[in-house]
């Protein structure tokens, strides 16, 4: 019976190579799994943030126009409803001479004058449209025939007490509007209107923006301004931008000029005008383009100190566990 003769150990080759292919395969795959384990969950993080802090910041920005447009709406509202108060305590005071002089006109417009500088002017009509009083700087309209005019025909139909126009140019062929008010006497309708100053108007609305990069203009259910900056156009001009009629209220990213802004609009209740406030988006969305730069940054940052230390932890432990494998092979080798 032969006997099988033991392997000499001196004679095996450690096959180096083959070792470190082994541990090539297990760095890839061990960097591989660390990667996604702290890695992924960062990015799904950082996405979230990314997307609520977005959501939430864009909400804030819209609130926050859309607020600013109606309380401006608010106060041309009150601005209006106070004139139209102005000219029916005028109509009905027990004072008022029908029908009155020219005389007693200039003095019911300084009164009123006195209450609201928006007047221009103030005119006494009776049921033909006849111009029959008149005190202002146009006196040329004394004696006009107005009764093919919009808001004349629609105080002689007598559902309404009061009526603000749009602006229109009329016989005067300047811009403006008219706030008139209609009071029966003796069976007989009479009719007491004053204009408005587009100018004062405007420059009303324009003190009320709260910012220099923040536009309000208003405009009628045509689209054409009825108050509107001179970066924007002109009054009666027809806007870019017409505001939906329902919701009465809302906000929209608009793109007029040549520039995307965030818009505010309103509709009155004292007429049908819109207001619209528009900020351009790189301002109106700010804190949305800043936190959203830190949240990347912040994001970035991170992922490459992870990134980092795996790379540096990985490499360590399996060229720990490839020298200690190595160092089993020599010592077998030495001890057979």
């Amino acid at each position: 019976m032969t006997l099988s003769k033991k392997p000499d150990y001196d004679t095996l080759p450690i096959n180096k190579t083959t070792i470190r292919e082994q541990y090539d395969r297990l760095r890839k795959k061990t960097l591989i799994r660390l990667l996604v384990c702290y890695i992924a969950p960062l990015i799904l993080l950082s996405i979230y943030f990314h997307l609520q802090f977005t959501i939430t910041l864009t909400e804030s920005s819209k609130s926050h126009l859309k607020s600013l447009a109606e309380s401006q709406r608010n106060t041309i509202d009150l601005f209006l409803q106070e004139r139209v108060v102005n000219l029916s305590n005028l109509l009905g005071s027990p004072q008022f001479v029908i029908p009155p002089t020219d005389k007693d006109m200039e003095n019911y417009l300084k009164k009123l004058q006195r209450d609201s500088p928006t007047f221009v002017d103030l005119g006494f009509f009776n049921t033909e449209g006849i111009h029959i009083a008149y005190a202002g700087p146009y006196p040329f309209l004394k004696k006009k025939n107005y009764c093919n005019e919009s808001w004349f025909i629609s105080l002689m139909k007598g559902d309404r007490e009061y009526i603000i126009s749009d602006m229109y140019l009329g016989f005067r062929k300047k811009p403006h509007f008219t706030i008139a008010v209609v009071r029966e006497v003796k069976g007989e309708l009479w009719i007491l209107r004053a204009t408005v100053n587009p100018v004062r108007f405007s420059d009303f609305i324009n003190t009320m923006e709260s910012a220099s990069d923040v536009y309000t203009f208003i405009v009628n259910s045509q689209g054409r301004y009825q108050s509107v900056p001179e970066q924007l156009g002109k009054v009666l001009e027809t806007s870019d931008y017409i505001p939906p009629l329902l919701p009465n209220g809302g906000t929209e990213e608009v793109t007029t000029h040549g520039e995307t802004y965030l818009s505010a609009y309103c509709w009155l209740r004292q007429v049908n005008w819109c207001l619209v406030v528009l900020q351009p988006v790189k301002v109106a969305y700010a804190t949305m383009y800043r936190t959203r730069f830190i949240i990347i940054a912040l994001s970035l940052v991170f992922m490459t100190i992870i990134v980092a230390v795996i790379l540096f932890t990985t490499k360590r432990l399996v060229a720990h566990l490839e020298e200690t494998d190595l160092a089993k092979e020599d010592l077998q080798r030495q001890l057979f």
